[in-house]
């Protein structure tokens, strides 16, 4: 086999492995430019847990797990504080692979079996979506329909039923689904600005105006553009730009004068302005058009990164001046934020597991800190982090 043929053979099996090594050019017939491109890799810090993020002890700073791999986004779980332990990433090329606790179906195999190193997540099938929730998984896949697997105790599933699922199941025939979110035994579909509730309804999460748990799809009245749903609240964003809230209320995260839930969603101020909206444990973040970064909620340990410690914060409060804000994730302490640079900063306690990820074990953080740049998607629940660097 001669050189070019040889150097065409092995770009076509890196990039059928989803590998980091490349053809980046060919100068001639001597072979002097076979390198090693730099592609978006994940990193982790905080808390160790040897299965989930392969380290068995915690790191105060970003550390890269599963180098050989170049990955495209990732979607661990959406609990802020249930530390489920599972992750779905997808790969540059189109790959999704899974991995982590699976002791209800939740990784989709088809078996219970928790892993400690990715395996591939299907075959043949292209997904637009996957959200985990506590220990139950939802994704869209690219034709439009939807599909649930995991824990169903409380319908969380949406196939009518409480019986959980090893292998992705699908909900109804419909296929203009187009986004979905996985809480806590609770998930939350759009059909465009529709809006369709499933699982759990403790606390009104669902938004129903009720406490009925429902074990298939509800409408949930309003046009909406954007959601974000944690284990006990739930923020969204109507078409109009208007920002309401509902569930769980005991440290203001609904951002309303007091603590009482709402079963049915309610406006937050009376703004038209905002863009995207992320929740955590207690906490509320929310995005406007202007770029700017708004927090409410629990904030004892600073986790709102506003500039001092309250017990809690009952409306939206400005986190710095800054107009350049594109992404939020918050643990059980400490929170995360992506900048449209793609810098990364973080706030909150930096518990002994080094969650902030600026190498301190302790102290708090009360404005943003920066780590470092060059970042693209961000995640964190309970006293760890996870980043894909670019």
């Amino acid at each position: 086999m001669d050189r070019r043929r040889f150097l065409k053979t092995l770009a076509q099996s890196s990039a059928a492995l989803g590998a980091s090594l490349f053809i980046e050019r060919v100068w001639g017939m001597p072979i002097a430019n076979l390198i090693r491109r730099r592609h978006p890799k994940i990193y982790t810090w905080g808390e160790g847990t040897s299965y989930f993020n392969f380290r068995a002890t915690a790191a105060p700073t970003p550390q890269v797990i599963l180098a050989d791999l170049a990955w495209a986004k990732v979607s661990p779980s959406a609990a802020a504080v249930a530390a489920s332990g599972f992750i779905f990433a997808q790969k540059l090329n189109g790959n999704i692979l899974c991995w982590g606790k699976n002791n209800q179906g939740q990784l989709g195999l088809g078996n219970t079996i928790t892993l400690s190193s990715p395996v591939l997540f299907g075959s043949n099938t292209l997904w637009n979506q996957i959200s985990c929730g506590g220990d139950h998984s939802v994704g869209i896949q690219v034709g439009g329909t939807l599909w649930g697997w995991g824990a169903s105790g409380l319908g969380q599933l949406g196939l009518g039923n409480t019986t959980s699922q090893t292998s992705p199941m699908q909900v109804g025939a419909l296929n203009n689904w187009t986004q979905v979110f996985a809480g806590v035994a609770a998930t939350y579909a759009l059909q465009g600005q529709s809006l369709f509730v499933m699982g759990s309804n403790a606390n009104g999460k669902l938004g129903t105006g009720n406490a009925s748990h429902l074990s298939s799809p509800v409408q949930v009245s309003g046009a909406w553009a954007h959601l974000a749903c944690t284990q006990t609240h739930i923020l969204g964003i109507k078409s109009d730009r208007t920002l309401w809230a509902w569930g769980y209320n005991n440290v203001y995260q609904l951002g309303q004068a007091n603590t009482t839930p709402r079963s049915s969603p309610t406006q937050v101020g009376a703004q038209s302005d905002w863009d995207k909206v992320f929740t955590g444990d207690g906490l509320s973040y929310a995005i406007k058009t202007n770029g700017t970064l708004w927090a409410w909620g629990k904030n004892a340990q600073g986790q709102l990164g506003v500039g001092y410690l309250a017990g809690s914060i009952s409306t939206p409060t400005q986190v710095g001046s800054d107009t350049n804000w594109s992404r939020v994730a918050s643990g059980a302490d400490h929170t995360l934020a992506l900048k449209t640079d793609g810098s990364l900063w973080a706030w909150g306690y930096a518990n002994i597991s080094g969650a902030i990820g600026n190498n301190q074990i302790s102290g708090q953080f009360m404005t943003p800190i920066a780590i470092s740049g060059g970042w693209s998607d961000i995640a964190a629940n309970d006293q760890w982090s996870l980043a894909v660097k670019k």
